[in-house]
């Protein structure tokens, strides 16, 4: 038995009835799924699955997906389980230890974001990369947030970065990067309404490769000449100088023209990008899992697209962004986001905090039960004051160390009873 302990299915979950934060939260509404479900060993699920549907080596943390389609994370000591994991685990509250403390609450895995001194002890976790920064030359300007992908001296510090890593069998994989923003996405229905990507990488300095990079995109197809360019866009522009300092000004382009080039220049950048970070983590740890950045609804729907086709699990903010092509963790979890995934009619008289609750419980439980999803992680573990706001801060802790019970209680049983439920859907 590992840290985080073998998952428990046959634990059972008791409600602390003394609780003042639980005061508002049922009897009933505690059951995640009342009634008994029976379901097969982790050796039949390993059978039912696809022998080239794997993400990942057997000796490492992996994922597969079974003849029925619905994917699994499997532990190379536990064999198939449901992640349930925390983000946020950055420094101790309270007088609790960690690790214990979150395996009694069901929770498995450490977010990417985890304190250092958590790491390489037991407990399986993520880690992030930063890759983005590896280079230290960071696009970052009008809503856009990435390495410079077309300078090579990106690609060789990145190689650098996964080297430095311990890699102990704690590593359950990497994160390339916890956050990348690539710009506003370019949505048939609606007006561009800031500069996007390729305008970007056109007005920066010319330090920058990506600079030289989109203007040679821009400009080869058109014989190098800028009056086609400007003719074709249907833009009125005397020079770069004109176009960098219409960026500054926080004014987009935004024609059809325009927006085709945007298109394929972010199918482009996507695709350095992607491509350079597999190429390196094949060649210096292969067999471990590669998690994406979060995935948005923000996201270009292209982006959306190189991300499912090259990492082994796609990170994302709502179900269903990694298109089903891909197995799915959802991030950033919380009841008040939950509570918008669904809706539900609450009964006449339940208190604010258990009709979201409820809400938020039905999504959840909604979302392991998707073929494609492998599990979640808990937005946040230290967060707000529960003697000011109540149950209603986000947390499993407060500032200062003090359980939510609010969400504790029903994140436990939910993690306990989801191996069954997942399995009652999927088989």
């Amino acid at each position: 038995m590992g840290v985080f302990g073998d998952g428990g299915e046959n634990e059972s979950f008791l409600r602390e009835k003394n609780d003042p934060d639980c005061a508002a939260v049922s009897d009933e509404f505690m059951r995640v799924n009342p009634a008994e479900v029976n379901f097969p060993m982790t050796e039949t699920i390993m059978a039912s699955m696809e022998t080239g549907a794997w993400r990942g080596a057997e000796a490492f943390h992996r994922v597969g997906r079974t003849e029925r389609g619905a994917w699994w994370w499997v532990d190379p000591g536990q064999g198939p389980w449901v992640v349930a994991g925390v983000q946020g685990v950055n420094r101790t509250l309270g007088s609790s230890p960690i690790l214990a403390q979150l395996q009694g609450w069901g929770f498995k895995l450490l977010g990417p974001d985890a304190a250092e001194g958590l790491m390489n002890r037991g407990a399986p976790f993520l880690q992030a990369l930063e890759l983005r920064r590896a280079a230290g030359r960071l696009i970052h300007q009008n809503g856009v947030q990435l390495p410079d992908v077309f300078d090579p001296r990106w690609e060789e510090a990145a190689e650098q970065v996964v080297n430095g890593v311990m890699r102990t069998a704690s590593l359950a994989g990497y994160v390339s990067d916890r956050n990348l923003s690539w710009g506003e996405a370019s949505e048939a229905t609606h007006a561009l309404a800031r500069p996007t990507l390729l305008q970007v990488c056109l007005s920066l300095d010319p330090a920058f490769s990506a600079y030289h990079a989109a203007w040679e995109f821009v400009l080869a197809p058109r014989g190098g000449e800028f009056t086609r360019l400007t003719a074709d866009w249907g833009v009125a522009l005397t020079n770069k100088e004109a176009l960098r300092q219409m960026t500054r000004d926080e004014v987009g382009l935004d024609t059809r023209a325009y927006r085709e080039d945007l298109a394929r220049f972010t199918q482009q950048f996507a695709l350095r990008y992607f491509g350079g970070v597999g190429r390196i983590l094949k060649a210096v740890d292969p067999g471990r899992l590669w998690l994406s950045p979060a995935l948005y609804p923000s996201t270009p729907q292209v982006v959306r697209e190189m991300t499912a086709q090259h990492c082994d699990v796609v990170q994302v903010s709502e179900v269903g962004l990694g298109g089903g092509v891909a197995p799915e963790l959802w991030v950033d979890v919380d009841w008040t986001r939950l509570g918008r995934e669904v809706a539900v009619e609450d009964p006449l008289g339940v208190s604010e905090m258990e009709q979201m609750m409820r809400r938020g419980r039905q999504a959840l439980v909604g979302a392991l039960s998707q073929p494609q999803v492998v599990g979640y992680f808990w937005g946040h573990y230290g967060h707000g004051d529960i003697a000011r706001d109540g149950p209603f801060t986000k947390g499993l802790l407060d500032e200062v160390g003090r359980v939510n019970h609010a969400h504790v209680q029903v994140l436990s049983a939910i993690n306990r009873q989801a191996l069954a439920l997942r399995v009652a859907a999927w088989g």
